[in-house]
C-alpha cells in the first residue's frame, strides 16, 4: 500500500467521522456565550458548546436536555421534540423575540420542560406557544413585553404547568388557555399585562393557585365561552387587584358554560365604574362560587351576577367579607345569588341588591 492510498484512506475516515458526528444527536447538549453554530459537529457538547437553542435543538435527542452554561442571549426556537431547557439558578438564558414568537411547541405528543429563562418582547407576538404536545412544564420563567400573550396555550388536550413564573407588561394576556386545554398556574404572577391576567375559554380545564393576576388592563382572571363548551377554573389563592375586574365568569354563546370555584382570594381595588364589573361578576350561563375571601373597595360593585333567567344560573358566596364598595356590596339582577348567610357584607351603597337566597348560617 503506497503512502499516497494511506492518506487517502485517513481523510476518508476523517470526513466520514465528521459527517457521523454532524447527523447524530446526544443526551446532553449545551449552549453558551462563547459557542458556535459550527459545534454542532460535535453534538453542541460541553466542551464545544453552540450558540443558540435552536442549534442546539437539532443535536439533542428525544427527551434530551439542552442545558446553558453561561449568561447570554440563545435567540427564539421552535421545539418539536420531547426536551428539557435548563438554565441554572443565576444563569440569564435570554430569548430575545423581535418578530414572530419567542418559544413554540408544536409536536405530536411532546413532553417538554422549561426551567429558568427569559423571554423579552422586542416587537415579537407571543411568547411562549404550546400549539401540539402531551404536556409543557413552565418553571421559574419570566415573559415580559410581548405585543401578544405572554404564555399562550391552544394544544387539544395538552397540559400546560406553569410554576413560579411571571408574565408582565405584554400587550395581550399574561397567560391563556384556549379550547381543549388543560393546565395549572401556581406561585405565579400575571400582572400589569394589557389584557388579562389569566385567561380560560372554549373548553379549557385550569387550576390557579398562590398566585397574582393584578394591575392589568382589563381582567385578573376572566373565563370566558363564545362556543358550546364548558370552562372550568379553579381558584386556590388569588390576589387580583387593581384591574378592571377582579374575577368575571361568563358564557355567550348557546351550549356554553363557565363554572369558576374560588376560595382564599383578594378581590379588592378593581377599578372600573361601568356595567356591573366589580370583584366578582358573573354573566351569561355561569355557575360561581367564591367563599372565605376579601372583596373590598372596589369602583362599582363587590359580588354581582347579571344573567339570563334560563337556564338558570347561580352564584354562591359564604364566608367572604365584601366591604367599602362604592356601589352594592351583593348583587342579584336574576338567576339564583345564594349566600350561606355568613359573609361580612358591610359600608357597601348599598349592601344588596336583589333576590338573595339565604342556604343557611348566621
Amino acid at each position: 500500500m503506497t503512502p499516497h492510498t494511506i492518506v487517502r484512506i485517513l481523510v476518508a475516515f476523517a470526513v466520514a467521522g465528521v459527517a457521523t458526528a454532524a447527523f447524530a444527536t446526544a443526551q446532553r447538549t449545551f449552549v453558551a456565550s462563547y459557542g458556535i453554530p459550527a459545534n454542532t459537529a460535535f453534538n453542541c457538547s460541553l466542551a464545544k458548546p453552540c450558540r443558540a437553542f435552536s442549534d442546539a435543538i437539532g443535536v439533542t435527542a428525544a427527551n434530551g436536555e439542552v442545558i446553558v452554561l453561561d449568561s447570554a442571549g440563545y435567540g427564539p426556537v421552535t421545539i418539536t421534540q420531547s426536551v428539557s431547557i435548563i438554565s441554572p439558578p443565576g444563569v440569564y438564558a435570554g430569548v430575545s423575540v423581535l418578530a414572530g414568537d419567542g418559544i413554540t411547541i408544536n409536536g405530536a405528543g411532546v413532553v417538554v420542560t422549561l426551567k429558568g429563562l427569559t423571554v423579552n418582547g422586542q416587537g415579537g407576538n407571543d411568547g411562549i406557544i404550546f400549539q401540539q404536545g402531551t404536556r409543557v412544564t413552565i418553571d421559574g420563567c419570566s415573559v415580559t413585553g410581548m405585543a401578544g400573550a405572554g404564555i399562550s396555550v391552544t394544544a387539544a388536550g395538552g397540559v400546560a404547568s406553569v410554576v413560579n413564573t411571571a408574565t408582565t407588561g405584554n400587550g395581550g394576556n399574561g397567560v391563556e388557555f384556549i379550547g381543549t386545554s388543560r393546565g395549572s398556574v401556581v406561585r405565579s404572577h400575571a400582572d400589569d399585562n394589557s389584557g388579562d391576567g389569566i385567561f380560560a375559554g372554549n373548553g379549557a380545564t385550569v387550576s390557579v393557585a398562590d398566585s397574582t393576576a393584578s394591575r392589568n388592563v382589563n381582567i385578573g382572571v376572566h373565563v370566558n365561552n363564545t362556543t358550546a363548551a364548558t370552562t372550568t377554573v379553579s381558584i386556590d389563592g388569588l390576589e387580583a387587584t387593581r384591574n378592571q375586574a377582579g374575577v368575571v365568569v361568563n358564557s355567550t354563546t348557546a351550549g356554553g358554560k363557565s363554572v369558576v370555584d374560588a376560595t382564599r382570594s383578594n378581590l379588592s381595588e378593581n377599578t372600573v365604574t361601568g356595567f356591573q364589573l366589580s370583584g366578582l361578576f358573573a354573566a351569561g350561563v355561569a355557575i360561581a362560587s367564591l367563599t372565605d375571601s376579601l372583596v373590598a373597595s372596589n369602583g362599582n360593585t363587590g359580588v354581582s351576577q347579571f344573567g339570563p333567567a334560563s337556564p338558570v344560573w347561580t352564584l354562591t358566596v359564604g364566608g367572604n367579607r365584601i366591604v367599602n364598595t362604592t356601589g352594592a356590596g351583593l348583587v342579584n339582577n336574576s338567576g339564583t345569588l345564594r349566600t350561606r348567610g355568613d359573609n361580612t357584607v358591610s359600608g357597601n351603597v348599598p349592601d344588596s341588591s336583589g333576590v338573595l337566597t339565604t342556604l343557611g348560617g348566621t
